[in-house]
């Protein structure tokens, strides 16, 4: 009796980038012609909140060529269709000079559909507004800058003022919960930090100080000092964990910053853990127990406001920049590792990242000059270390801010500033950057060697199956259905001896 084989393959393989050519694309859209750009305040890396995006509804915040607070909005995805509101509040010069701390952010609140704004602030007094309620989804025709508050200098129902504030942040935690985060009762290397959540009634609980500033003597290259101060990397919340990581600095001489700390809170910054996931006492400082989990000395021009992202298995990953070098710090498991990015010797700005958590390919964006380079690498059995250039943009940039990914990793949207004034909103396509290969796109370097659709066998014939592999490959499986026959790391890829191989008995195979 003779059985047909039906050949088939199934792949299961991380490649090498250098054997790919496709890129992203991206486009443009003109939010304004009429963006301050004289002073790096807008679409800056040190902004968490210069985007919000709500419902289809894209929303930015900037200050206009006169200085004033403007809100544009976009309701198809920030592709067009653009309205700007100006507001009431005009950028203050502060002795004698236009600070580029002062940055504005924004956020919507899921539940009541208010929009927020807290800018213009460098350890002074907390400058917020909100609007009424539902305006995050009201006709253009309601959207007015009447829809919106006076400037207050709290938050709190009974109106306490919250002081020397610096580093407004928003994030949407629990329950969509609305948080708030911000510097204060200090400035830098002499700091405490707190959060705040929104009530969903225009008024926000007491703030909760989460981190000291104010204990602990440190020495390092730079001396010692018994005050510093925490310089979040970007707040990070993921399937009900507020994630964060940041550097301390000691004085405010950016060479006193040093080292890579992390904790991370289940209920939006109420309790926190740190990397062993033990509790931590809050605040926290200097010597809380694992807070430190990287080790970076003073002296070696590590930058504050790096970038960081979680991946769709947990994993908890930063880069930061010291002098020209990007380091990749992640944690998998409850240990972190750490490898040197290789980007060809580009150095630039911030790096800011990002992750698809489908297939946990991380996208990291960098400006340098008038350049917007990304890269990416695939996790290669979570190492993470073959980045490649996805896509470059050149205009007159003068700063770019953090982007938001979409949930399903296809489009990353990037807010930048030109010195012409212009405002753009940067859409990255992603769909057309695939780091995985398909059968489709590899058939002429995966093949089946000495059998062939069709092939007639014989009745219990021991067969052995063969492949030709191209060097794209690391390693190779071989199903017949759902049972797999054996991965191969290396030539000569051959397959034999598995009980499906010996004896054959059935009708028909498919490989």
């Amino acid at each position: 009796m003779r059985y047909t084989l039906l050949v088939a393959f199934v792949l299961a393989c991380h490649v090498n980038y250098a054997q790919q050519a496709a890129t992203a694309t991206s486009s443009t859209s003109i939010i304004s012609t009429d963006c301050w750009s004289n002073n790096p305040v807008i679409a800056t890396s040190t902004q968490q909140n210069s985007l919000a995006v709500f419902e289809n509804y894209v929303y930015t915040v900037f200050y206009n060529t006169e200085r004033y607070l403007c809100i544009s909005r976009s309701d198809n995805y920030g592709i067009d269709n653009w309205k700007t509101v100006v507001l009431s509040h005009c950028y203050e010069m502060r002795n004698g000079v236009y600070d580029n701390h002062n940055t504005p952010n924004i956020a919507i609140s899921p539940k009541d559909k208010r929009i927020h704004l807290s800018f213009d602030m460098h350890a002074r007094d907390l400058r917020y507004m909100i609007s009424t309620e539902n305006l995050a989804v009201a006709p253009d025709s309601l959207f007015t800058a009447e829809k919106f508050g006076a400037v207050r200098d709290y938050l709190t129902e009974d109106k306490t003022t919250v002081t020397q504030v610096t580093y407004p942040r928003f994030i949407i935690g629990n329950d969509s919960t609305l948080i708030f985060s911000y510097r204060g009762l200090g400035g830098s290397g002499n700091a405490n930090s707190y959060i705040a959540t929104y009530r969903n009634d225009g008024y926000w609980n007491t703030p909760i100080q989460i981190v000291n500033g104010k204990t602990g003597t440190y020495s390092g290259a730079v001396g010692s000092s018994s005050t510093r101060c925490a310089y979040f990397n970007d707040f990070v919340y993921k399937s009900g964990v507020i994630y964060l990581t940041w550097m301390w600095r000691e004085t405010p001489d950016m060479a006193t910053n040093h080292d890579l700390m992390f904790a991370y809170s289940e209920d939006n910054g109420a309790t926190w853990k740190n990397t062993n996931n033990n509790s931590l006492s809050v605040p926290m400082h200097l010597n809380s127990n694992g807070l430190k989990v990287a080790s970076i000395p003073q002296n070696t021009d590590l930058i504050n406001h790096n970038g960081c992202a979680v991946d769709g298995s947990g994993n908890v990953h930063v880069v930061v920049r010291a002098g020209s070098i990007y380091t990749h710090y992640y944690r998998i498991g409850t240990q972190w590792r750490s490898q040197i990015i290789d980007i060809g010797g580009f150095a630039g700005d911030r790096p800011k990242l990002y992750c698809d958590s489908t297939t946990n390919t991380l996208y990291m964006l960098i400006r340098r000059g008038d350049e917007l380079r990304l890269f990416a690498s695939y996790p290669n059995g979570e190492q993470w270390d073959e980045w490649t250039r996805v896509k470059g943009i050149s205009d007159s940039y003068v700063s770019a801010s953090n982007s938001f990914i979409t949930d399903d990793g296809k489009i990353l949207r990037t807010m930048a500033v030109t010195s012409e004034n212009e405002l753009h909103l940067i859409t990255w396509n992603l769909t057309s950057y695939s780091p995985l290969i398909t059968p489709a796109d590899t058939i002429k370097e995966l093949g089946f060697k000495n059998i062939y659709h069709t092939q007639e066998i014989d009745l219990g014939t021991n067969l052995s199956i063969e492949a030709t592999v191209g060097s794209a490959y690391k390693e190779v499986s071989l199903w017949s259905g759902t049972n797999n026959l054996g991965t191969l790391t290396s030539a000569p890829y051959v397959w034999s001896g598995h009980p499906i191989l010996t004896n054959m008995t059935e009708p028909s195979y498919t490989f």
